[in-house]
C-alpha cells in the first residue's frame, strides 16, 4: 500500500485525479514528441507554429481584457500578459467586483459549449500539517481560484472566436443571474417587513 503523501488526489481537467507518481515525475514522450516536431517542421518551421499560437492567445486576451461589469475589469489577468512564454491565458474574476459566481462557474458553464477552460482553487495540501490546505501565495485564502485556457496548435483564430463569443454569452448569463438572485432577495425582504407591519396593524386593533 503506498504512503498517504505518495498518492494526491488533485484537481485536474474538471475532475479530481489520483496521482501516484514520485515528485510528479513525468513520461518521456514529451521529449520524444517536441524531438519529431523539430526533425518535421525544423526550427524556423517550429517558431512559426508557436508563434500561431501565441498570437491566438494574444487575441483572446485582449478579448477578454475588455470585458467590463460596472466599469471594472471583469478578469484579473495572472498570465505574462505582454511578455508570454507558453500560448496559455490565466484569469480569474476580478476580486474587487464581489460576484456571487467564481471560476468554477465559468468552467462549468462553458463546458455546456463542449469547451473546456479549467479551474483550479490556489491552494495546496500541506502535508507538514497533516494535509491540512494551505494557500499557494501568502496574500490570498485558499478558497481563491483561477481559470486557465491552453491554445494547443489545432486551435485556429475561428475557433478562437467561437470560444470568445461563448465567454461573452456565459459571462452576460452569469451576471445577470446574479442580478435576479438580488432582486429575488430584496423583493423577499420587503415582503417580510410588509407582512410584519400588516401584522402589527391587526394586533392594535
Amino acid at each position: 500500500q503506498l504512503a498517504e503523501h505518495i498518492s494526491v488526489s488533485v484537481t485536474y481537467l474538471g475532475g479530481v485525479s489520483d496521482s501516484m507518481t514520485l515528485n510528479f515525475s513525468r513520461p518521456a514522450t514529451g521529449p520524444y514528441v517536441q524531438a519529431y516536431k523539430f526533425l518535421r517542421l525544423g526550427k524556423s518551421g517550429y517558431r512559426r507554429k508557436v508563434q500561431r499560437q501565441l498570437d491566438v492567445t494574444k487575441t483572446f486576451r485582449n478579448q477578454m481584457r475588455e470585458m467590463t461589469v460596472h466599469g471594472k475589469p471583469l478578469f484579473q489577468i495572472c498570465d505574462a500578459d505582454e511578455n508570454p512564454c507558453l500560448p496559455v491565458f490565466a484569469a480569474r474574476i476580478n476580486p474587487e467586483l464581489n460576484v456571487s459566481y467564481d471560476d468554477f462557474s465559468i468552467q462549468h458553464a462553458i463546458g455546456e459549449f463542449h469547451w473546456y477552460v479549467g479551474a483550479y482553487y490556489l491552494s495546496f495540501e500541506d502535508f507538514s500539517k497533516g494535509g491540512k490546505l494551505g494557500p499557494l501565495c501568502s496574500d490570498e485564502s485558499v478558497k481563491s481560484s483561477m481559470f486557465r485556457v491552453v491554445f494547443k496548435s489545432n486551435l485556429t483564430h475561428s475557433l478562437a472566436h467561437d470560444l470568445i463569443n461563448r465567454m461573452k454569452e456565459v459571462m452576460a448569463h452569469l451576471h445577470k443571474e446574479q442580478v435576479l438572485r438580488t432582486v429575488r432577495a430584496t423583493l423577499m425582504e420587503v415582503y417580510g417587513e410588509v407582512r410584519k407591519a400588516h401584522s402589527n396593524d391587526h394586533k392594535a386593533c
